[in-house]
């Protein structure tokens, strides 16, 4: 009697390279796959060389030598799990060539037919992102959809979807009220050993990704306040999609004359190892004025007990419980293009908030406490992982009985 069952079989297949260092998405998502593959899942990974910004491609840069502009495929080893890309000219998916689509698409079909994937699964809700989707259901797989920002609208994005999974229950339960689905909450999957320093002497406010969607603004402002009043407390501002200067400039532009820099700001470029930055970091800052379901710097703070500063909206206040600070913005400050300033009572407010943090001990040690009792609470790498594997095999399960009945 056989007693060898088939693992089941799962193919991630979208456009966006899950080495994208500045991607959130894509570096849980590679999580993820490595977690399904540990607990028994035969995986099997399709996309190109698309990443969020260009600062993205460092990590892919390093292990191509030469890089990829000859090549029309790439395969990479990643721990257990493969990567089969194909090469673009450009970083941009918006830029994707119509030929590189259709290698792309190429590939994909031949794995899906090789395959026999019970899941395909994938982020992007584009028009080509739907053709792999209805691909798939046409060949008998089942379709999970990872779902990680508030942009979605409608309903064709999910039109050919059979479960879709996000990190936190905060985008669940907005998604419920706004479209009526039913999403699963899996958590954060970060892993410890490549995020949480040896050593921490917790001497700076960390502000990571200095868009103005992310609240760069707020914190030029609070930063340029604290530069005359507390010239003391250290800034380290972490570049990956966004730039800092010219947050900087446009602070500065109300005193009559312009700057590129503060004397109380270090600038630290897009890196691949985040361990000396947050063993360095006392607090991190993430004013986040657009929804933030899940945002991995919040997780991968608390995971090195460093509490955080974080705007009372999205999923942050979820992501951070005890080890956080939830501040209350005027509902104007959360409205695209996220341009306006806080009013100086605000910004002295939030500057003795960061002074506490830095002077107040008990209420500090409170706070450090708080975030490594979340941490181990919220995000455990092995705890979320059991929760995946539970929604993935219901998916897998559900394949199979579908199968025998048409049988």
């Amino acid at each position: 009697m056989e007693t060898n069952a088939r693992k089941p079989r799962l193919l991630w297949a979208n456009r966006y390279c899950l080495f994208d260092r500045s991607s959130g998405a894509s570096l849980s998502a590679r999580e993820m796959l490595k977690q399904l593959s540990k607990r028994g899942f035969d995986i099997k990974i399709v996309g190109a060389t698309i990443f969020d910004s260009e600062n993205g491609r460092k990590q892919i840069d390093d292990m191509i030598k030469g890089g990829i502009a000859e090549k029309k495929f790439i395969r990479l080893k990643d721990e257990e799990l493969e990567h089969n890309l194909v090469c673009t000219k450009s970083h941009s998916s918006e830029e994707m060539a119509f030929n590189e689509l259709g290698r792309l698409y190429n590939l994909y079909e031949e794995t899906l037919r090789d395959f026999e994937p019970d899941i395909v699964w994938m982020y992007g809700g584009q028009f080509f992102d739907r053709i792999i989707l209805e691909k798939a259901k046409n060949a008998g797989a089942k379709t999970v959809f990872y779902l990680v920002n508030a942009n979605y609208k409608g309903h064709k994005w999910h039109e050919h979807v059979d479960k879709v999974i996000t990190d936190t229950q905060a985008t669940a339960n907005m998604y419920k009220d706004r479209l009526g689905i039913d999403i699963s909450a899996v958590g954060t999957f970060i892993d410890r050993k490549s995020f949480v320093a040896t050593k921490h002497s917790r001497k700076n406010i960390t502000f990571i990704n200095p868009k103005p969607a992310k609240g760069s603004l707020l914190v030029a402002q609070v930063a340029f306040f604290l530069e005359d009043n507390r010239p003391d407390i250290q800034f380290e501002v972490v570049e990956s999609r966004g730039v800092w200067a010219g947050n900087v400039e446009i602070i500065t532009k109300q005193t009559g004359y312009k700057r590129s820099s503060l004397n109380n700001v270090l600038v630290t470029p897009t890196t691949t190892d985040m361990r000396p930055i947050y063993g360095r970091s006392r607090v991190i800052l993430a004013p986040s004025l657009w929804w933030e379901s899940g945002s991995r710097v919040l997780a991968e703070g608390l995971l090195n007990g460093i509490p955080a500063i974080v705007t009372n909206d999205g999923g942050s206040p979820e992501m951070v419980g005890p080890g956080g600070i939830k501040l209350g913005l005027p509902k104007v400050m959360h409205e695209s293009p996220y341009s306006k300033l806080l009013p100086k009572e605000a910004v002295i407010n939030l500057a003795k908030v960061v002074e506490k943090v830095f002077d107040d001990k008990k209420f500090y040690a409170t706070l450090v406490a708080g975030a490594k009792k979340h941490a181990n609470e919220k995000h455990d790498m092995a705890k979320n992982a059991e929760d995946l594997v539970e929604v993935m095999n219901t998916i897998v399960v559900r394949n199979l009985d579908s199968a025998l009945q048409s049988s």
